[in-house]
């Protein structure tokens, strides 16, 4: 299905690998990897689904130590909608939020990073996975996630690059997409 290290959990609905369609309104226009409309990231298709309604994606097994998760998302037009990533131990089958957002920011793409400890999943696994979870909302909007990473060691804080700038908050968006008065 194109979704690479990634698999669709059993939940309500799934996620999409998806493009640019003119068909698809309430998609972002721009995959965040090229900036363009070839690209393609994974997106919430919440046409024909009611609101509560999960999707879910799940990463290769890791094994644990202190990581980097990274990803790009885009949250725009939504009342309700959520964007959860949860650790998840797979042998008990239990997972540990650890980010949550329900904020729209705009038609544009927001990085997020996450830095996982050992301490943060299951006591006495060795392995885990990362699920990123979807929440339909009451209002029809876009909500998609592209660049998906993971590395060993902390995430660090540097200085955005020369097209980003870095909100109060600390999450970074693109130039393009700021006003300065």
């Amino acid at each position: 299905t194109g979704l690479c290290a990634l698999q669709n959990l059993k939940a309500d609905i799934e996620w999409k690998r998806t493009s640019y369609n003119i068909e698809l309104f309430n998609a972002p226009v721009l995959d965040h990897t090229t900036n363009s409309r070839g690209g393609f990231y994974l997106w919430l298709d919440r046409r024909q689904t009611i609101q509560g309604r999960k999707a879910q994606i799940e990463s290769e097994l890791m094994a644990v130590d202190i990581r980097c998760i990274s990803f790009w998302y885009f949250l725009d037009n939504t009342v309700g909608a959520q964007l959860n990533v949860y650790i998840r131990d797979p042998k008990s089958d239990t997972k540990s939020l650890i980010w949550s957002t329900d904020q729209t920011h705009g038609s544009f793409w927001v990085l997020q990073e996450i830095t996982v400890r050992p301490n943060m999943t299951v006591y006495g696994t060795s392995r885990f996975t990362i699920v990123y979870e979807a929440v339909v909302g009451s209002k029809i909007g876009d909500l998609a996630i592209d660049d998906l990473t993971t590395r060993s060691g902390n995430c660090l804080s540097t200085t955005p690059p020369p097209n980003m700038y870095k909100c109060l908050d600390g999450k970074l968006i693109a130039k393009s997409q700021v006003s300065i008065i």
